[in-house]
């Protein structure tokens, strides 16, 4: 009885941190001519963002949880825009943190983002390097999409960090 205990304990206090056993966070960018601005959302896993926080020298943000401290969206900002990087006509742009939310599956959380003032863009080129220096096996899904109904799809890996998008 000792024994299954003792096995619960472990499994209870191991789990968080084999939730997942691969390495993906997805993007979808949208460039609105209307509103002159580029929009983002930005899907990443909670334990995989603290870890990159961590390695930074930023610790127990608690993110997503009624324990997180008052400046996380300052660092998460500032994160994703050093690992995120969008260049407009090839004129880099800072995205300007709108707020997050924890996605459906309480593991991972939607970053929103925006860039505005983006007239008669010509082409967006996106480097994602969200989470490279932690996992080797990284992806980063984008999904890159217009007013015009132009949709493209790209996974960003260690070999392949940078794309060209056409705002037309």
């Amino acid at each position: 009885m000792k024994w299954i205990f003792l096995n619960i304990v472990i499994f209870i206090f191991t789990w968080k941190h084999s939730v997942h056993d691969f390495h993906l966070s997805k993007s979808e960018i949208h460039y609105t001519a209307e509103e002159n601005a580029i929009q983002m959302s930005v899907h990443i896993f909670v334990d995989d963002l603290e870890s990159a926080l961590k390695e930074k020298g930023v610790d127990s943000l608690f993110i997503a949880t009624e324990k997180e401290v008052d400046n996380a969206n300052t660092f998460i900002s500032s994160y994703l825009n050093q690992t995120l990087n969008i260049k407009v006509d090839d004129q880099t742009k800072e995205a300007q943190f709108l707020g997050k939310e924890m996605s459906d599956d309480l593991m991972a959380i939607w970053c929103y983002l925006e860039i505005l003032e983006v007239p008669d863009c010509a082409s967006v080129s996106i480097s994602n390097r969200i989470l490279f220096e932690m996992f080797d096996d990284q992806r980063n899904i984008v999904k890159y999409s217009t007013d015009t109904g132009k949709k493209d799809y790209y996974i960003f890996d260690l070999k392949d960090q940078e794309k060209e998008f056409s705002c037309e």
